[in-house]
């Protein structure tokens, strides 16, 4: 197990690395302003409708359906 002391140093040794091989970069001035705008400016969020019943339907139709079969296989056996 490692002790929170080999925690502390095996993170600082990561921050050392990446810092020693990444360089920072600076951003374009026009990106950030064209960022900045598409950020601050509304957007329209359209949401389907949902019908609340479609899935009773669904359940309903299988349920019936099954039924059906049933009494299908059972008249089918009841005449041999």
């Amino acid at each position: 197990m490692f002790t929170e002391n080999d925690e502390l140093n095996y993170i600082s040794s990561l921050e050392k690395q990446l810092s020693e091989s990444l360089r920072p970069l600076q951003p374009d001035p026009a990106f950030i302003h064209q960022l900045q705008k598409k950020l601050e400016r509304t957007q329209h969020v359209a949401l389907e409708r949902h019908e609340p019943h479609t899935g009773l339907v669904i359940i309903g139709a299988g349920l019936v359906t099954g039924l059906v079969l049933l009494w299908l296989v059972d008249r089918l056996r009841s005449r041999d």
